[in-house]
Protein backbone atom coordinates (compact mmCIF):
# COMPACT_ATOMS: atom_id res chain seq x y z
CA UNK A 1 0.00 0.00 0.00
CA UNK A 2 0.90 3.65 -0.30
CA UNK A 3 -1.30 4.99 1.72
CA UNK A 4 -2.31 3.68 5.27
CA UNK A 5 -5.54 5.13 7.27
CA UNK A 6 -5.01 4.82 10.81
CA UNK A 7 -7.39 4.79 13.31
CA UNK A 8 -4.63 4.60 16.71
CA UNK A 9 -6.73 4.86 19.61
CA UNK A 10 -7.45 1.82 21.04
CA UNK A 11 -8.97 0.48 24.42
CA UNK A 12 -5.94 0.59 27.08
CA UNK A 13 -4.41 3.55 25.81
CA UNK A 14 -3.24 5.06 22.71
CA UNK A 15 -1.61 3.17 19.58
CA UNK A 16 1.50 5.49 20.03
CA UNK A 17 4.18 2.18 19.24
CA UNK A 18 2.35 1.70 15.96
CA UNK A 19 3.36 5.53 14.81
CA UNK A 20 6.75 5.12 16.00
CA UNK A 21 7.27 1.70 14.01
CA UNK A 22 5.65 4.23 10.87
CA UNK A 23 8.82 6.24 10.79
CA UNK A 24 11.04 3.18 9.76
CA UNK A 25 8.75 3.01 6.97
CA UNK A 26 9.43 5.39 3.89
CA UNK A 27 7.29 4.99 1.08
CA UNK A 28 4.16 5.00 2.85
CA UNK A 29 1.76 8.06 3.96
CA UNK A 30 -0.12 7.60 7.12
CA UNK A 31 -4.04 9.67 7.45
CA UNK A 32 -4.56 9.59 11.10
CA UNK A 33 -8.05 9.75 12.45
CA UNK A 34 -8.74 10.36 16.00
CA UNK A 35 -11.90 10.75 18.26
CA UNK A 36 -10.53 14.06 19.58
CA UNK A 37 -7.48 16.63 18.31
CA UNK A 38 -4.37 15.63 20.07
CA UNK A 39 -0.64 16.93 19.41
CA UNK A 40 0.90 14.82 16.81
CA UNK A 41 4.06 16.18 16.22
CA UNK A 42 7.63 14.09 15.69
CA UNK A 43 5.22 11.37 13.87
CA UNK A 44 5.09 10.48 10.42
CA UNK A 45 1.90 11.58 8.99
CA UNK A 46 0.35 12.64 6.03
CA UNK A 47 -2.88 14.18 7.41
CA UNK A 48 -4.99 14.03 10.73
CA UNK A 49 -8.62 14.04 10.79
CA UNK A 50 -11.05 14.43 14.28
CA UNK A 51 -14.11 12.50 14.16
CA UNK A 52 -16.87 13.62 12.97
CA UNK A 53 -14.68 14.23 9.88
CA UNK A 54 -15.90 14.75 5.86
CA UNK A 55 -15.43 12.06 3.73
CA UNK A 56 -14.60 14.92 1.13
CA UNK A 57 -11.59 15.91 3.46
CA UNK A 58 -10.68 12.65 3.95
CA UNK A 59 -11.09 11.35 0.65
CA UNK A 60 -9.35 14.63 -1.07
CA UNK A 61 -6.42 13.69 1.64
CA UNK A 62 -6.11 10.21 0.56
CA UNK A 63 -5.66 11.45 -3.08
CA UNK A 64 -3.32 14.07 -2.11
CA UNK A 65 -1.11 11.51 0.14
CA UNK A 66 -0.86 9.12 -3.31
CA UNK A 67 0.32 11.99 -5.41
CA UNK A 68 2.44 13.26 -3.15
CA UNK A 69 4.32 9.41 -3.38
CA UNK A 70 4.03 9.55 -6.84
CA UNK A 71 5.25 12.94 -7.84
Amino acid sequence: PHVLVLEPERPGGWGKEILDYLQTVESLSVIVLTRHDIDLTGFPIHEHHVKPYSMFDLSAGIRGAAAALSG
